[in-house]
């Protein structure tokens, strides 16, 4: 069974869509796309886990809430409430966020002024209209921005703020739905470290999609999923990070894009290249990390409650490039065999959150993600099956409260 609060697309095109955690319990081992009845009428569900139907156009309004419910002979429907004082409440709140089809074609107008795609490009984007080129067949079949929609964000109890979890993340029963803003991690690689268990590379991406399911339903809309990763060997080369990119599209991500993290000279030094100096076999020495970045269902995320954005001018300008150069961090010095810096999720959450938010990490291993947080003034919650480095997270966030303590005191007798 399934409740929720239509959008406005969903009401004039006639879907309902379907959130990833309901649908083992409504669409089971039903193969998708495929044909169904929605109360004895024809309708389908498509590959993104969207039921249609011409009898749900039209049907109900924006912001009614209903019940979906699984039959022997295919689904039912029922209006439980109505949302729209809601609804409209929220359209108010950020207009910018939740548009109707007038003042998108508004929109579009006011965009025609400025510059537009062209076969030789657009030097000085002003009010750039791009619609040209996203309406081409190259996106075809890729997961789009879900326009209208309505923004829901819960409450997480207290008790649960700025806490590890010393279990596994692939069932997060402690989070509501859509309470998350922001999930950083960097997932164990499968490589026989201390932390990881000899996986196939099948078993491997099972856990992170399940893992990366339950941070989909946790997420609010247009909240943002970072994930750190690393590809391995060399005979042949393992390109993870192309795996986790089909993975998360297939849940549902929409992707924004990659960061090429720079290493440099903090990598660790290795003479595996190969034949040297010579063609017959010279071998890439990786001194680079990826951080992939996904929204949930839209690319932007309404500030409702006005909270403080945290970055500069100048912060902004530099973290907004696709690469980025920073030292690794120290295994033993952390006490985690793969520990990665603080100013790697330091730079996701300054520039992907708003004061007050919360931020997930999932693999949360030696607190750095929790750390980070606190630095910028935003809640943690992790995740962590290793009792041990629960421990070394722990100690580090005292450690690091202790220290701004102290600052404080210092501060205020000065």
């Amino acid at each position: 069974m399934l409740e929720k609060i239509l959008g406005k697309m969903e009401t004039s095109k006639g879907f309902i869509h379907i959130p990833v955690r309901e649908r083992k319990d409504l669409i089971g081992d039903i193969s998708v796309p495929c044909k169904t009845l929605l109360n004895t009428e024809i309708a389908r569900i498509d590959s993104y886990g969207r039921l249609w139907s011409s009898f749900l156009k039209g049907k109900f309004s924006a912001g009614s809430k209903v019940r979906l419910t699984r039959k022997e002979d295919g689904f039912q429907v029922e209006l439980i409430g109505n949302g729209y004082e809601n609804y409209e409440k929220i359209k108010k709140k950020d207009a910018a966020f939740i548009n109707s089809w007038d003042s998108s074609k508004q929109r579009t107008q006011i965009r025609k002024k400025g510059t537009c795609t062209s076969s030789f490009g657009s030097p000085g984007r002003f009010g750039h209209d791009s619609s040209k080129f996203y309406k081409s067949r190259l996106y075809e079949g890729i997961p789009s921005e879900i326009k209208e929609t309505v923004y829901v964000e819960n409450e997480i109890p207290q008790d649960y703020l700025n806490r590890i979890f010393c279990k596994s993340s692939e069932r997060m029963d402690e989070l509501p739905e859509n309470s998350i803003h922001l999930m950083v991690t960097s997932p164990p690689y499968n490589v026989g470290k201390d932390y990881d268990k000899n996986f196939s590379l099948e078993e491997y991406r099972n856990l992170l999609r399940q893992v990366f399911k339950e941070v989909y339903r946790v997420l609010v809309t247009g909240g943002r999923a970072c994930v750190n990763i690393a590809n391995l060997g060399r005979k042949p080369y393992i390109p993870l990070h192309t795996w986790i990119i089909q993975d998360m599209l297939d849940i549902g991500f929409l992707m924004r894009g990659e960061i090429i993290w720079d290493k440099g000279s903090s990598a660790a030094a290795s003479t595996a290249w190969g034949s040297w100096c010579s063609a017959t076999n010279p071998t890439l020495r990786d001194v680079h990390e990826y951080i992939l970045v996904f929204s949930k269902d839209t690319f932007s995320r309404p500030n409702l409650k006005d909270k403080k954005n945290t970055i500069t001018r100048e912060e902004f300008l530099e973290w907004s490039k696709s690469v980025w150069s920073f030292p690794a961090e120290s295994a033993s010095k952390i006490g985690h065999p793969a520990p990665f810096p603080i100013e790697l999720p330091l730079r996701l959450i300054k520039l992907y959150t708003f004061e007050k938010d919360v931020v997930l990490d999932p693999f949360m291993g030696s607190g750095t993600t929790a750390i980070a947080a606190l630095q910028t003034n935003r809640h943690y919650i992790g995740y962590e099956i290793i009792k041990e480095y629960v421990g070394i997270a722990e100690k580090r966030i005292k450690e690091f409260q202790s220290a701004q303590s102290q600052m404080k005191l210092s501060n205020f007798s000065v």
